[in-house]
């Protein structure tokens, strides 16, 4: 889900891989979470390894702004 891949209408989305910048997992919840017709709600799921280094990029993936919820119409 990097680059170039454009499915809108998909609304479930799985991370397999522990590596990787915030920055590329902050594309790819955004890939997931694009508007389309009939879609109303999107879900990333991450598989993380317990009890190895995953588990403190995953954390440290998530806090960034981008899993925060927005209240609805927050940019009207």
């Amino acid at each position: 889900m990097n680059e170039g891949v454009d499915v809108p209408s998909a609304a479930v989305g799985v991370i397999l891989s522990g590596s990787g910048s915030i920055r590329e997992h902050v594309q790819r919840l955004g890939r997931i979470l694009r508007p389309a017709t009939g879609k109303k709600q999107a879900v990333l799921y991450e598989l993380v390894s317990a009890d190895t280094s995953e588990e403190g990029v995953s954390d440290r993936r998530r806090e960034h702004q981008a899993y925060r919820r927005r209240k609805p119409n927050a940019f009207a």
